[in-house]
């Protein structure tokens, strides 16, 4: 409801007033307001016609201040703000519809008051999947949650699956070459492909999963992005493990797997980095790689990373090169 009210500027006893219409201050909308540079007296008698609120101020202290223009819609509260920045008064309501104008407290000659400046910020979702890996239990081998498909990141305890995330770190201390190297460790793993087979075949509780050539290893939440025959390391930054039936997670498995899940979660540009390795394995065979990160752009929004490897030489299986 709307009340009649009386908007008055009392100055050294001399009342200024005509009739308006005004809201109690916390429901204060938006009104026009066209109020020229000119004597704060003068201008605090049109603010109060066009806001519709009582303003009372020291004639002593108003009487030599030459007010800021205001002119559009704003707010009581951001008109007033706007015609005394700068000027050294200040303002509080007294009341819903009542605000008196006063001096600055310990304000120097020739201070400036600024307009209130409102800064705005908001956590990253827990969900969120780009730049928020969950953090890793003590050891660092494996994470406190993971990458439960359409639901983004998780935590063990909010997820109703059985999951295990192993990091980057578990990776490099095992120094595994592929994932087949890493979920075997996994209880409800077992990889069913032979170390010299052409492509890494697994079971999760007893059902077969990525037999054959159909992709059933979920880069970054989908299917049909990572290799299709053997998923290497180099560009791992973890990999998700849940047993149990997934298909409302991650869609439905290339070859219908039921017995779980393997998503790997792919290194990205957080930070600027170069690393080469140098590597040794079987009876003769070299190998390198090269792990490269960089950020650009002026707030380095953008970020690219690059992970390449080039081996050559015989495998510790007879009559096999790599």
């Amino acid at each position: 409801m709307f009340a009649a009210l009386l908007a008055s500027v009392a100055l050294e006893g001399i009342t200024f007033s005509g009739a308006a219409w005004a809201q109690p201050a916390g429901t204060q909308g938006t009104r026009q307001f066209n109020i020229p540079a000119q004597a704060l007296t003068d201008a605090l008698v049109q603010f109060g016609y066009q806001s519709g609120l009582q303003v009372a101020a020291d004639g002593n202290v108003a009487a030599s201040v030459t007010s800021n223009a205001v002119s559009g819609s704003h707010t009581p509260s951001e008109a007033l703000g706007r015609m005394l920045a700068g000027t050294g008064l200040t303002f509080h309501f007294t009341s819903a519809n009542t605000v008196q104008v006063q001096k600055l407290a310990n304000a120097p000659a020739g201070v400036m008051q600024l307009d209130p400046v409102k800064v705005q910020g908001q956590d990253v979702p827990s969900q969120a999947m780009i730049d928020n890996l969950p953090p890793a239990y003590a050891g660092g081998s494996v994470a406190r949650g993971g990458q439960v498909g359409l639901l983004g990141n998780r935590d063990f305890m909010d997820t109703p699956f059985d999951m295990t995330t192993y990091t980057s770190q578990k990776i490099e201390n095992q120094q595994a070459a592929t994932v087949a190297d890493v979920v075997n460790t996994d209880p409800t793993v077992r990889v069913t492909s032979p170390a010299n087979g052409m492509l890494d075949a697994y079971y999760i509780r007893g059902f077969p999963i990525a037999e054959g050539n159909f992709g059933e290893i979920a880069f970054d939440g989908v299917y049909g992005v990572a290799p299709n025959y053997r998923v290497f390391t180099d560009y791992v930054e973890r990999i998700d493990v849940i047993a149990g039936p997934t298909a409302m997670l991650f869609g439905m498995a290339p070859n219908s797997s039921v017995g779980g899940s393997i998503n790997i979660v792919p290194k990205r540009a957080a930070t600027d980095l170069t690393r080469v390795a140098a590597e040794y394995t079987g009876l003769s065979q070299l190998g390198a790689r090269i792990d490269v990160a960089r950020r650009f752009g002026e707030n380095r929004e953008y970020g690219v990373r690059f992970n390449g490897g080039a081996y050559s030489g015989n495998t510790q299986i007879n009559n096999q090169s790599r």
